[in-house]
Formats: structure tokens, sequence, C-alpha cells
């Protein structure tokens, strides 16, 4: 199901960048393709076939090995509109037929295995489906066993998001086990792992959160925060844009502070979290409904209705393109309870119909100047960026 959000358009030299690697690399593989059938061609029609055998055996060898090569940049190429939409149901769909083909092939390449397994096992994390997201980064995992040309980040990669397919089936031991194999493979001081620590500090943090560690979660998110001012995650995660980890981090920090009774910088950041979200409202994901739920609910509960209905405006835009996620129905029973505490019974029907408007880009939460980078108080024991060890924590 495609984004009913406005997502951020592209432009031609962005379309380049991400288009031009893929078609050279769809069009390398066809040429050794074409070079192949001419070798046959030649077989039948040349005077002493015998003397083209060997050359035709060494390009039978090379296209056949570029045959995942190229099947993995031609559905890039076909997806990539999908991306652009955030319409994870067709990906998913995508990737699963490519992952069959290669499978009816024979073709076993590790590296564009691992591939198609992590991209599935990521749409189904982001359609709610945990635990078929479970088996397809654990089968990941396992193809990347006997191939020790596998980079120690991308590995770390998968074990963090197996933890949260974990996480989210509520088996917190699991996942902090999970994290804590992933974090082995970080040991690496390079800009990509440096960049990726911001991610694996907010996922511990949201493992820590579940796990009543408030403090330690408050301390994680500090840390991810600055991990992202001083690396570049764009360059490091083509296709994570910066935006998105920063408006994770708000949002999960607004959850902690509110949890931690400390309602002035809850509001602060939670302030700076919608000012954010009304500018770059297509960027935030379904993996940020269980936390707005959250922050909705604690709002609820101390009765401060208007802040609730704020953050609730941005679940609701987010959840409606994802009606069959696990974490939207919460995200309709909130707002009914916050509908009827106000007087609006009458709304309730077309707001449970996913009727209720939604505006896009203009939605009137807080002054832009709150959109300005954050800074709250750091916490009493600030981590050292360099030690990151999530003993009990975890990543969602």
């Amino acid at each position: 199901m495609r984004s009913q959000r406005r997502l951020p358009a592209t432009t031609l030299p962005a379309q380049a960048k991400v288009y031009g690697p893929l078609l050279f690399g769809a069009l390398v593989p066809a040429w050794f393709g074409l070079m192949w059938v001419g070798a046959v061609i030649s077989l039948f029609t040349a005077s002493s076939p015998i003397y083209l055998f060997p050359y035709f055996l060494f390009l039978t060898v090379i296209a056949y090995l570029m045959i995942p090569f190229f099947i993995h940049n031609f559905v890039q190429i076909c997806v990539q509109r999908h991306i652009q939409q955030r319409d994870y149901e067709s990906i998913d769909r995508a990737y699963s037929k490519t992952l069959m083909l290669l499978n009816k092939l024979r073709l076993r390449n590790g590296g564009v295995r691992t591939f198609l397994l992590a991209e599935i096992g990521r749409m189904r994390l982001m359609e709610g489906h945990f635990d078929s997201a479970e088996s397809f980064f654990l089968e990941a995992i396992a193809s990347t066993v006997n191939e020790h040309r596998t980079p120690p980040v991308n590995r770390a990669i998968l074990y963090f998001n197996l933890a949260g397919s974990l996480r989210r089936q509520g088996l917190l031991p699991e996942a902090s086990d999970r994290y804590e194999m992933g974090m082995k493979f970080l040991t690496s001081t390079d800009a990509k792992t440096l960049a990726f620590l911001s991610y694996a500090n907010l996922a511990i943090a949201a493992l820590k959160t579940e796990q009543g560690d408030l403090a330690g979660a408050e301390q994680c998110l500090i840390k991810a925060k600055e991990l992202m001012d001083r690396t570049d995650l764009q360059k490091a995660f083509p296709s994570v844009r910066k935006i998105q980890a920063e408006l994770s981090c708000l949002s999960a920090l607004t959850l902690v502070l509110l949890r931690k009774g400390d309602q002035p910088a809850a509001e602060i950041i939670g302030r700076k979290f919608l000012s954010l979200a009304n500018l770059h409202l297509g960027e935030i994901t379904s993996l940020e409904l269980k936390t707005l739920n959250q922050i909705a609910a604690e709002y609820l509960a101390l009765g401060q209705n208007e802040l609730a209905e704020k953050f609730l405006e941005v679940t609701y835009a987010v959840a409606r393109d994802f009606p069959f996620h696990p974490d939207s129905p919460m995200a309709l029973d909130s707002f009914e309870k916050l509908l009827l505490i106000t007087g609006r019974k009458a709304e309730v029907d077309d707001m449970r119909h996913w009727l209720r408007p939604v505006h896009d880009g203009s939605i009137d939460l807080l002054e832009r100047k709150h959109a300005e980078s954050f800074d709250t108080k750091p916490p009493e024991s600030p981590i050292d960026p360099a030690e990151t060890k999530p003993s009990d924590t975890s990543i969602d």
C-alpha cells in the first residue's frame, strides 16, 4: 500500500545517483550475456568450432556468475518507485519473487541472496509481521557464515534487525543477546561503523525503555544524537535519510522523559519532534507507531489532551498508510478515547474508517523555530561514544 503522505520529491541529480550504478550493474552482465549468445552462434556457424569451444566455456562461466548481479540490479531498478512511495508490500513481493527465481535457477550467490533475505525481513518488520521477519533475518545470518567477505558492520546490522524483530515479539532477553552479538562486530572506527552506532544506540534505547531502565535509555539517546551530528549518515547509508534518525531520537526521548516524570523537558523535546514531523511527515515510518502511541497514552493519562491530540494527529497520518499493522488499532483506540473525552463522539465513526482528513505539510503543530537541532540537559553520566556495550540493551 503506497503512502498517502507527501514524500520528498526526487531531483534529477538524486535520481541519477540512484539509477546510474544500477544501470551500469545491469548492463555489464547483459553485455556478457550478448557475448555468450554470439559465441553460441559462432559455434554453429564457424568452420572450425572446436577452436572456439574454450572461449565459449569461459563466457558461459562468466555469464552464469553474472546472472545474480544482473537480476539484483534489474529488480532494484524496478522497485525504486515502490521505495519512493514507501509501498513495502510491493517491495516485499518483488524481492520474494526474485529470491524464488534464484532458488529455481540454483544460483547461490551469497551476497545477493543475503541482501534479498535481509530486505524481505526488513519489509516484514515494516509491515508488522515480526515473526516472519525473524525467520528471514535468521536465514540471512546463516547465509553469511561461509561468506568471509561480508563486512563486519553488515553482520552487525543483521543481528540488530533480528533483535528488533525479537523485541517486538516481547522476547526481551533474546533480543538483548542478539544486540550483544551484533556489538561484537562494531569494533572498527571507520565512518560506516560510527554512523551505524547511532542507529545501534537508538535500538538499544528502545530495549532499555521496555526494560524500565529509563536513565540508561536517555544516555543511549543522547549518545545517538552525538554520533548523528559528527558522522555522515547519508553517505554511510544512502537508503536512510538522517531526518528519519533524528525523528526517531526525538520521539524516543520524549517518551523516556515523560516516563521519568520530567514533563517540562519532555514538552521541549516533544515540540521539536512535532515541528520536524510537520516539515517531514512523509519520512516517519511504521516503526515509529508504537512510540507515538505510547507518548499519546502518557499525555492522555496526564490529562494533557491538547498535546495528546497533536501526537495522535501524526500517529493517525502514519497509521493510515498501514491499516493492517498491529500498532495501528492502538492509534484508533487512543484517538477514540480522546474524542470522547473532548465531547466529539460524532467524529469517531469517520476516524475509525480512516476518513479523518490528514494535513500534509501544513499541520499546525507548533512554531517552526523548534525544528532547530535539539539539545537537552545532558545525562548525569554521559556515555563515551567509544564505549557501547549493550549488556541489557536492545535496538528497535
